[in-house]
Formats: C-alpha cells, structure tokens, sequence
C-alpha cells in the first residue's frame, strides 16, 4: 500500500506532463515596412470610384489595374466595355508614392501624382502631366478651389 502511495504522486506529475502546455500570450510587433513591390501588388485588381474630383473629363466609373496597366471600363447598355489605357509608373523611393500615368505609345506623362492603399480602399492625388508646370502634389487633402493648378482626387473602393 505504501508503495501506491508513493505511486500516485508520481503518476500524476507524469500526466501533467503530457498535457498540452497553453500557448504564450500574444506579443505586439510593429508591422513590416512597406517593400517597394508592395505597392505595386495591392493596386492590383478592379476599383469602383467611390468619389472623383475632375474636370469636365468623363466621370470614372471602374478602373482595372492589372500588371501596369491602367484600363477605365464603362458600362454600355450593360455590357461592361474597355475604354482608354495606360501604362502605370509608380515610384515608392519616398512617401508619399508617386504615380505616373502615360498612354500607350506616349512619351508624354498625362497624369502626375500621389497614390496610397488602406485596406480597400485606393486613393489618387494628381495634377495633368501634360502641363508644362505641373508640379507633382505632396498632400492627399483637398486643395482649394482657388487654386492656379487644378488639383483632381479620385477615391476608389476594391471590387475584386
């Protein structure tokens, strides 16, 4: 009997031990900066204009974004159609990123701007290239309608 005694103890030490052990708390780490190439890979994909602030240009319905081309699509009498494309030029060296739209076969820069993703939602800041004194915006706010160099902001929300 004394040695059951002793036994029991023991056994129950041991089966403590096979139990699964719990799992360490989470620890906080701060997110992973930005890679260049991630960018580049989040704008992918097709985005429906939530608001856009343009002249008298047509109204943005959708955009396609697929490799570095930029597509508009527009919807005629329901068929969803390609309208004009161009080749995207991003560059993330510094922040804010800087976007760069040309037509296919153009020299000539069309649109100079800044871009950003925050989950679903991609946001474009930009002045038309094709003016000789356009000069890239530095801020994603509005600016004023008074200003001498239109500045246009289209918001556009992930569909796919």
């Amino acid at each position: 009997m004394t040695a059951r005694l002793l036994l029991s103890p023991l056994l129950l030490v041991f089966l403590a031990n096979l139990a699964p052990a719990r799992a360490p708390a989470p620890v906080y780490k701060e997110p992973a900066q930005a890679k260049d190439g991630d960018l580049a890979r989040s704008i992918q994909g097709i985005w429906e204009a939530q608001t856009a602030t343009m002249a008298k240009a047509q109204r943005v319905s959708r955009v396609r974004i697929s490799g570095t081309t930029w597509t508009y699509l527009r919807t005629t009498g329901g068929v969803e159609q390609e309208g004009p494309k161009y080749e995207i030029l991003l560059d993330t060296k510094q922040p804010p990123a800087a976007i760069d739209l040309k037509r296919a076969g153009m020299e000539r820069t069309l649109l100079k701007g800044i871009v950003k993703v925050e989950g679903n939602s991609l946001t474009i800041v930009y002045v038309r290239g094709s003016q000789a004194s356009a000069v890239r915006p530095a801020s994603f706010e509005p600016v004023a309608a008074t200003d001498a160099r239109p500045t246009y902001r289209m918001i556009f929300h992930r569909v796919k």
